[in-house]
């Protein structure tokens, strides 16, 4: 194994996503030679791509891929590439190479170069609708969708590369992560704080899709780039799968609740709140938004150190882009 984790080279496939830009870009500014891997190189800021070491274009699924990622000889590789839950109903060919076969791939590429560390972006998904009140990395996972599926399967192959092969291998199980996306042309206003704040902005109405009653925990970018650093860095980390949570949950319709009392807050405007774009309901100023755990994270936070990020913060953050910007 390679030694001393200052200036060491780390590879993050999808590098130019929306969270893969803002972890790589965190990680250039903490002395990493940060080399992330693309598709395209389109929407890529002039800035951004000055403080990488190098970029790799090219799709994950080609063997001239994984040959220029061998010739970079990583010490680390963090593996952020999948299809979203939505795509990954589509063809379950694609599915399984962009899903698993990526993954597996990249771990015997890992296992090859000797990596110091190999992170692997799961999801809470792979709980599917689970009974638990609280759900630890030891609660039996109901995968739903192909998305948790194949995200099951390859946690299983990282457990497999950690405990038989000795690769310090790791899943991370993200939950909802949100703010403002650091580079153009990111899927990053279809997760659900940023749609909802960014509706607000240009529509000045929220609309949910459902009853607002399924429960989520969200996460803001810079605690997960900062979780993701320290565990790299970190000694402690033995066991193949954490959660990455905030550790406080909410309904979507206490979160739409939390954004239209920001909004108001900031611009005077009280945005009404829809169910299916009919129902109007009616939200007393003062209603309190109620959290509760719901997604542990006491694992991953008993040898690192959280850079907490509130919902409030983070959600103003995003007003103050979208004023920015638009």
């Amino acid at each position: 194994m390679k030694s001393n984790i200052n200036g060491s080279k780390v590879v993050i496939t999808g590098g130019c996503g929306y969270l893969g830009a803002r972890l790589s870009m965190y990680l250039a500014k903490n002395n990493f030679q940060v080399i992330p891997v693309c598709r395209s190189q389109n929407n890529i800021k002039e800035n951004w791509m000055t403080s990488m070491s190098s970029i790799i274009i090219g799709d994950i699924r080609d063997e001239g891929t994984l040959d220029k990622i061998r010739k970079c000889c990583p010490d680390i590789i963090i593996h952020l590439i999948s299809l979203d839950h939505v795509t990954s109903e589509n063809n379950i060919s694609d599915t399984l190479d962009i899903n698993v076969k990526s993954t597996w791939q990249l771990l015997e590429l890992a296992k090859e170069l000797k990596v110091k560390n190999f992170v692997n972006f799961s999801s809470v998904q792979v709980y599917g609708n689970n009974e638990d009140k609280i759900l630890t990395e030891s609660t039996i996972l109901k995968p739903n969708n192909f998305y948790a599926l194949t995200h099951k399967i390859s946690e299983d192959i990282v457990v497999y590369y950690h405990n038989i092969l000795g690769l310090n291998s790791y899943n991370v199980r993200l939950s909802n992560s949100y703010g403002d996306p650091l580079l153009t042309g990111t899927n990053a206003w279809d997760l659900v704080v940023n749609d909802i704040c960014k509706k607000v902005f240009l529509e000045k109405k929220i609309i949910l899709k459902s009853s607002g009653k399924l429960v989520k925990d969200f996460i803001h970018y810079k605690t997960i780039c900062s979780a993701i650093h320290q565990l790299i860095k970190s000694k402690k980390a033995k066991k193949p799968i954490y959660n990455l949570s905030s550790g406080e949950s909410l309904s979507i319709l206490n979160l739409a609740i939390l954004i239209k009392k920001i909004y108001k807050k900031r611009s005077g405007f009280d945005v009404p709140i829809f169910i299916n774009e009919s129902k109007r309901l009616e939200i007393k100023t003062d209603q309190r938004v109620k959290y509760f755990k719901h997604i542990s994270n006491d694992k991953i936070k008993s040898f690192i150190e959280f850079d907490e990020v509130n919902l409030v913060y983070g959600v103003n953050k995003i007003f103050d882009s979208l004023e920015d910007k638009l």
